[in-house]
């Protein structure tokens, strides 16, 4: 929101590669990206697949260069 004045729940993409310190696992939070059609999550430390449930209109998920152990919880957008 700082950096484009726009609100993150009417985001249409959400770039979290890179962060520092790491994300570590994806939660309920981001449920609130209601609009969010590219969601990048690359290059954190993300062991787990979740959260995804509340985003409708999500049509492209990044998730490269994490520690994700299986592919579980994408029932509905494969």
């Amino acid at each position: 929101e700082e950096k484009s004045g726009e609100k993150v729940s009417e985001a249409k993409a959400i770039k979290l590669y890179g962060q520092v310190p790491p994300i570590e696992k994806m939660d309920a939070s981001l449920s609130s990206l209601t609009n969010c059609e590219k969601l990048s999550l690359s290059t954190n430390c993300i062991e787990k697949i979740a959260g995804l449930n509340g985003l409708k209109n999500l049509r492209i998920l990044s998730l490269g260069r994490n520690n994700i152990k299986a592919l579980t919880g994408l029932v509905g957008y494969v």
